[in-house]
């Protein structure tokens, strides 16, 4: 899909200035047209640029939910994300365990893991 991607790839320059209101926007966005047309990479990908945009604002729970709910995607399909991928679900990860102590961390990404795609637009 050539429109999310363009889309996900905005939010990612929203997302490296700082920009959390921006990078939610083009990921909401990007998730919303993934969800229409069930691509399923697409969909898990969108929420985890939505994680980061919730990094920025602070909304560390949300971000986790929102890493939980595209992590579960990704089981559903078999889909493993590539090198780059696992970096930046990595590096997201790390920022919201650090802001996070663990079981609040692993509740909340246990809370997105049963969240639909449709719960979050």
């Amino acid at each position: 899909m050539h429109l999310t991607l363009v889309l996900t790839g905005l939010g990612q320059v929203a997302e490296r200035r700082g920009d959390a209101d921006l990078t939610w926007k083009h990921y909401h966005e990007a998730l919303t047209i993934a969800a229409r047309y069930d691509a399923p990479r697409d969909t898990a990908f969108s929420l985890q640029g939505m994680a980061g945009a919730r990094i920025l604002a602070g909304r560390h729970a949300e971000a986790a939910r929102l890493l939980g709910t595209a992590a579960a995607i990704r089981r559903a399909h078999g889909l493993a994300p590539g090198a780059s991928e696992r970096a930046d679900i990595d590096r997201l990860t790390d920022l919201v365990r650090a802001a996070l102590p663990e079981p609040e961390f692993g509740a909340e990404y246990e809370r997105g893991a049963v969240l639909s795609p449709a719960d979050w637009l």
